[in-house]
């Protein structure tokens, strides 16, 4: 038998079956996996051949040759067959084989036929819906290529029963067939890797469905800690409020512990909290509280919002709207402050602005030497919004634009019959000026309903009242309705101011404290 080919000892081949007869020996071979199937086929030589077997080729005659032993690729093919589904061998390479064997020579292992190897099932999966929080995010950038470096995508909110994520199961798998038709088994896949924490419920598979689906059991954000992942409602900013994170929009609660610069605003659910200051910056919490530990300067396109309360050290131009308290612990300059309770600032100093409140106001000081205007408004709860006031001012505009008509038609504007008198070109041009005119007018009646509607819900406090702990400057006006009060001289106090509505005017008093008092629905 001739010596194993490089082939076969490489691939650490096992014999598989041996046919012998008188003229050749064929051989088959498996790798260890039976996954190959080898075979040789070899002359049977006798002693004297064997010792003869050095001599070179070309001294054989014809007459050597021509006793040779000749074998057909059929006879091959169907002692193969008795092991192996010959079918599934290759005949191009027993063609080759047995002739070499035609030749003379011996020829070492060929693969004639590969079998089916198993594969593996397909690993389960962990499939997130939602962006998770990892601290990198995406640039928004608009439609026109335009990159607003303010927005950056960060995380997606989540709400409470949201399917955040979905797990596929590992398949089974597709089983193999080695050289002699056996089956080989596969592997199912690995289940997919991942823990959750109690603010994620994972829902069982559902019919019809290939998956089951993770569910949010909070409000939040998702992030992933030690491994495990889950929903955290507060979101805390290390340091200054920048491009790393850009404009916030969020439903939980978020933390600054530096300050926050214009342009970058917060929108949280749940509250903010500022360790540091705010400059030109909108802070919007419709459910939570707004804290602000240092400065807040507003500007003209800044906003400040709370469903609860705000509270600050120093407020400068800022318009805020507030359905709580309003705590300012020094200093409140030239703002617009607008609480359905009341302005607390016993220790500090309020000056300009306009201050919108439902149950009162307590400060320290009011007004300056200087006697620089300072309004408080006592009002109702419907008033003391800002949406109120915007829809005064719609209002105002159109009074505005309808006296403003009125003195371009003049007695056209109440006497229309008037306009049949007109030559046709100016009774054209006073036509498309009532056109005009009269949606102004419906516009205006529009706007008189909602106010109406608006007001019919509206709560006023049965106690109004403005606290003075040190001393209110001339400059002070206080008003309820269209009864006011314009401070005249410097009052020192301690003293209490409150409005007496049956009698329509502002009564000094002792100190008393502020309290809201509701009639009883």
């Amino acid at each position: 038998m001739a010596e194993t080919s490089k082939e076969e000892g490489e691939l650490n081949l096992e014999e598989a079956f041996k046919v012998s007869t008188e003229g050749f020996v064929l051989t088959g071979y498996v790798t260890p996996d039976k996954l190959k199937l080898f075979v040789s086929l070899e002359h049977v030589k006798d002693e004297e051949q064997t010792k003869d077997q050095d001599k070179e080729e070309g001294n054989k005659t014809a007459s050597e040759e021509s006793g040779k032993i000749e074998v057909n690729s059929e006879l091959i093919e169907a002692l193969i067959g008795q092991y192996v589904d010959k079918k599934r061998i290759s005949k191009l390479v027993i063609d080759d084989i047995v002739r070499t064997f035609n030749e003379g020579k011996d020829s070492p292992p060929r693969r004639i036929l590969k079998g089916i190897p198993p594969i593996k099932g397909r690993d389960g999966k962990l499939l997130l819906l939602v962006r998770k929080m990892t601290g990198s995010g995406e640039v928004y950038v608009d439609d026109k290529g335009w990159a607003d470096f303010h927005t950056v995508h960060l995380f997606d909110n989540i709400r409470e029963d949201d399917v955040i994520g979905r797990v596929y199961p590992p398949k089974p798998g597709r089983h193999g067939m080695d050289v002699f038709g056996n089956v080989i088994q596969s592997e199912p896949g690995e289940p997919a890797q991942y823990k959750l924490d109690d603010t994620i419920l994972e829902a069982p598979v559902r019919a019809g469905k290939t998956y089951s689906e993770l569910r949010a059991k909070a409000e939040g954000y998702l992030v992933e800690e030690d491994g495990k992942l889950r929903i955290s409602d507060e979101l805390r900013v290390t340091g200054e409020l920048d491009f790393e994170f850009g404009k916030i929009d969020f439903v939980g609660k978020v933390a600054v512990t530096g300050s926050v610069q214009q342009g970058f605003n917060i929108n949280a659910e749940k509250g903010i909290f500022i360790d540091g200051s705010v400059n030109g910056a909108s802070l919007t919490s419709l459910k939570g509280p707004v804290v602000v530990n240092g400065f807040v300067f507003g500007g003209s396109d800044a906003r400040i919002i709370s469903g609860e309360s705000f509270r600050a050290q120093i407020v400068q131009e800022v318009n805020a709207d507030i359905r709580g308290d309003i705590v300012i612990e020094k200093e409140a300059r030239d703002s617009i402050l607008r609480t359905d309770t009341a302005l607390f600032m016993a220790q500090g100093v309020l000056f300009g602005g306009v201050v919108y409140a439902v149950c009162g106001v307590e400060c320290g000081t009011i007004g300056t030497e200087g006697e620089v205007e300072t309004v408080i408004e006592l009002c109702n709860n419907i008033e003391a919004t800002a949406a109120y006031a915007e829809l005064q001012n719609k209002i105002k505009s159109h009074d505005k634009a309808i006296e403003l008509m009125e003195l371009h038609l003049g007695p056209y504007a109440k006497n229309r019959k008037r306009i049949e008198f007109l030559k046709e070109e100016h009774k054209k041009k006073i036509l498309g000026m009532l056109k005009k005119y009269d949606k102004v007018v419906a516009s205006k009646e529009a706007l008189l309903k909602e106010r109406e509607e608006m007001l019919s819900g509206a709560r006023a406090s049965l106690v109004q009242r403005v606290n003075v702990m040190e001393k209110i400057y001339p400059g002070v006006i206080m008003r309820s309705g269209s009864i006011e009060f314009k401070v005249r001289e410097v009052i020192e106090g301690p003293c209490t101011f409150d409005f007496v509505p049956d009698e329509g005017r502002f009564e000094k008093g002792e100190l008393q404290p502020l309290v809201c008092e509701f009639e009883e629905e």
